[in-house]
């Protein structure tokens, strides 16, 4: 790959978005205890897009990295996975809206999350709570972020 771009055969291309339908797209996903050489740690991963309502996106953040936080199961993993997506997607959309209105107050660039955990759905929009007393906490902040 590095040798493609050095001689200038690779491209980076953005498409045009409609500036009218923008809306944020992101991917959020995690895995416990994974990361080399001791597979104790446990590693995060999400995407962010800016797309427009005819399918073109620009990626606009991404990260890929350990969990700098002890977890002890797969939806917790997953949990803190989400709440860093979030808050990075509420950041761009952000600076996003400042750039493009002026006023961030004026107009809203809707959200949208994926995360490939069933369990987490469930208990986002369950009334029973999770066992872990940590998980509690980044639950009710993703709830109160969807609302």
């Amino acid at each position: 790959m590095i040798t493609k771009i050095n001689t200038g055969l690779e491209h980076i291309w953005l498409p045009k978005l409609n500036e009218q339908k923008l809306f944020i797209l992101a991917f959020s996903n995690a895995s416990l205890a994974n990361i080399l050489p001791e597979k104790t740690d446990s590693g995060e991963g999400y995407l962010i897009f800016l797309s427009d309502s005819y399918g073109n996106s620009c990626l606009i953040n991404w990260i890929s990295k350990k969990i700098t936080r002890t977890v002890h199961s797969t939806i917790a993993a997953e949990c803190f996975s989400l709440v860093d997506c979030m808050g990075d997607a509420c950041y761009m959309r952000h600076l996003i809206e400042e750039i493009l209105f002026k006023d961030p107050r004026a107009e809203r660039i809707p959200i949208k999350i994926f995360v490939d955990s069933s369990q987490l759905k469930k208990a986002i929009y369950s009334t029973h709570l999770v066992t872990e007393k940590m998980l509690r906490i980044y639950i009710a902040e993703i709830k109160q972020l969807i609302n």
